[in-house]
């Protein structure tokens, strides 16, 4: 369990792209890929938000919250070679749940994104509200994290769009209006992952609250080919209590096809034992 003070999270939003940077640039090339660096962008996830913040008797009740975090990766006869992300919040004091998707894709030394398939991504986000495309970039991308601020190219020659990232966001919503992705960020500036992390889902802005994590989980499965994707269970709560211990409520990693079957036509999900992985 942590304590993550509001004051600081836009600090923890640019550690997380910094922290990945880092790490890209020790990986060599002929090892990228999709599944390899969503778990190392998982792993820099959990590191940065348990690196400890501040002394907690230090504190003022309002101006910050307890967090704790698990991370897991499908195993055995599930495992597929997708760096697919989801992300649920769990807020204690209030009672609600909510989950998110990040939906992987890594740019090909030409600066196109081979795995983008248009008709996926539209059956993926009339299954998982507020969709979000997850690239994992050849090179340093120029971001815009200003929610005021559209990033058209052409200011580009003016020197506005300094900030640059290895990983970058757009919403599906606006991804899906083009043919090809590396066309969708040419027309709108993608936020850098950490900024979207923290600020959509972390903070719960963007999540789907309208079902419970298994089954959003369970109806993602269904359009992603049995492809389970890396999970990071989040809760969060002020006082803290209820953060020490708990179990995860979402698919176990490792279920046999049978259990995966089921959740394809029931979206129910049985009772079987989580394997931490990461």
């Amino acid at each position: 369990m942590n304590w993550i003070p509001l004051s600081l999270l836009s600090d923890i939003a640019e550690e997380i792209n910094i922290y990945y940077s880092r790490k890209r640039i020790t990986i060599p090339d002929v090892d990228i890929s999709e599944d390899l660096l969503s778990i190392e962008l998982v792993r820099i996830i959990r590191e940065v938000l348990l690196m400890p913040r501040a002394e907690r008797n230090e504190l003022k009740e309002g101006n910050g919250f307890n967090l704790s975090v698990q991370a897991y990766k499908a195993t055995g006869a599930l495992e597929r070679k997708h760096g697919d992300i989801a992300v649920v919040v769990s807020d204690i004091d209030r009672r609600v749940v909510g989950t998110g998707f990040y939906e992987a894709k890594l740019q090909s030394l030409d600066g196109h994104y081979p795995a983008f398939n248009v008709r996926q991504i539209q059956k993926l986000e009339s299954n998982t509200p507020r969709l979000a495309i997850l690239m994992h970039e050849r090179e340093e991308s120029p971001v815009s994290d200003n929610p005021y601020d559209r990033g058209f190219p052409a200011s580009d020659q003016y020197g506005y769009y300094e900030k640059r990232s290895l990983c970058t966001v757009l919403t599906a919503s606006w991804a899906r209006k083009f043919r090809h992705l590396h066309d969708a960020t040419r027309q709108k500036r993608p936020y850098s992952f950490g900024h979207h992390f923290v600020t959509r889902y972390l903070l719960g802005a963007d999540l789907d609250y309208s079902r419970p994590p298994a089954k959003a989980i369970a109806r993602w499965i269904r359009k992603t080919k049995r492809a389970t994707p890396l999970v990071i269970d989040i809760r969060i709560s002020k006082s803290g209590e209820g953060l020490l211990q708990y179990e995860p409520v979402l698919i176990p990693p490792g279920s046999p096809p049978l259990v995966l079957e089921a959740l394809n036509k029931n979206e129910k999900l049985a009772e079987h034992e989580f394997i931490p992985t990461i």
